[in-house]
């Protein structure tokens, strides 16, 4: 039976909803917590026929990778959501670490959802591509669209961290506010998720009844919603599945590698943009439908990197993991132990103490 050792702790999968073991690693034994025997030496992993992370930025992590990958012990490893250009290139956590998210890839497998995207980071000389979708999002796609669809009820949301800079702030807050003129002149039926509070308060101001639906989940948030206009990230999958008409809000000067039906940016005729997305432009759909399709694989993990070869780890790639390693504030202070920590407080504490909690770790990077 094929032995895998995860490294993050399994409330942190818990918590993200990663991994599904019955779908991506189906008779199969995993031991998930690698992280903590960062310590051992090699004959500890050589026990595993596979060791997977998802914590791409964990020093930690990456130094049990190019332990593993320096004795040929196949390594993994997996995106939580969709692959967004100005996210890998312009995280203000990455570029603290004077990084880039998956550039490199230290490990022998990356698995990613969507065919551009493998074929991305195949071209650049990365790890081997793979097929993988998170649980979360396999989960919500298997959720039925709800029978309780209000007609034209419309969401308009965000991805958590929507913007990196002031002008990409601007150019959103404008595309948002023409979103909403638009419902609001033709007397239809919206609410909101919105998580920054800057955001928030500039829409209340047009609407001060704005409901801004944040206290479920994603999926809760969804049902009965018509029509979906967000930035990019991983919940236009979940809708497309739904059959929900989806746009996205163009205000950014980089590659998309996730297409919807529609896509809005500052320069269109707005009201004749807006009559062909409510009236869920079946052509459209369709077009949704075939994106999504390549988002979708049944194949598991194991059948995939059985039939890959392994990497070969070069030496200034390990030189770079153990200066990170022995110069990383996060794991002289114990990464094992916080990593943790942080997952059981996201996973189980009021919000009150999650937003304390977060203000510490900003305070130890």
């Amino acid at each position: 039976m094929y032995k895998i050792l995860v490294l993050e702790n399994k409330a942190h999968h818990k918590r993200a909803n990663i991994i599904n073991q019955a779908v991506h690693f189906p008779n199969c034994t995993l031991k998930y917590n690698g992280i903590r025997h960062f310590s051992k030496n090699i004959e500890f992993f050589a026990q595993f026929d596979l060791v997977v992370s998802v914590s791409y930025l964990s020093s930690t992590c990456n130094y049990i990778i190019g332990k593993c990958s320096t004795f040929g012990i196949k390594t993994l490893l997996l995106t939580d959501g969709i692959i967004e250009w100005n996210n890998m290139f312009n995280n203000a956590y990455a570029l603290s670490k004077q990084s880039s998210y998956y550039h490199p890839i230290y490990h022998d497998y990356f698995g990613v959802m969507g065919d551009i995207e493998k074929e991305y980071f195949n071209n650049i000389g990365s790890a081997k591509s793979i097929d993988f979708s998170p649980n979360r999002v396999l989960k919500s796609m298997h959720e039925k669209k709800s029978c309780n669809a209000i007609d034209n009820l419309v969401l308009l949301t965000t991805a958590n961290n929507a913007y990196f800079d002031e002008y990409e702030k601007a150019e959103l807050i404008n595309l948002l506010l023409l979103s909403q003129s638009y419902v609001l002149k033709n007397d239809l039926a919206y609410k909101c998720r919105i998580f920054d509070q800057e955001l928030l308060f500039i829409l209340k101001e047009k609407d001060p009844c704005l409901f801004n639906d944040v206290d479920t989940d994603f999926d809760e948030c969804l049902d009965g919603v018509s029509h979906l206009i967000t930035t990019p990230s991983t919940i236009v999958i979940s809708a497309m599945s739904k059959v929900i008409p989806v746009c996205q809000l163009i205000y950014r000067n980089s590659p998309v590698f996730l297409q919807s039906g529609w896509s809005l940016n500052s320069i269109q005729n707005v009201e004749c943009f807006f009559n062909d997305f409510i009236s869920s432009n079946n052509d459209k759909i369709n077009f949704q439908k075939a994106i999504l399709n390549q988002y979708i694989s049944n194949k598991t993990i194991v059948e995939q990197i059985n039939n890959c070869s392994i990497k070969s780890i070069d030496n200034a790639q390990l030189e770079v993991i153990n200066s990170l390693f022995k110069s990383d504030k996060f794991v002289l202070n114990f990464e094992p132990f916080l990593r943790y920590l942080n997952d059981i407080i996201k996973l189980y504490f009021p919000s009150s103490v999650k937003k304390l909690w977060v203000k510490m770790l900003k305070s130890l990077r």
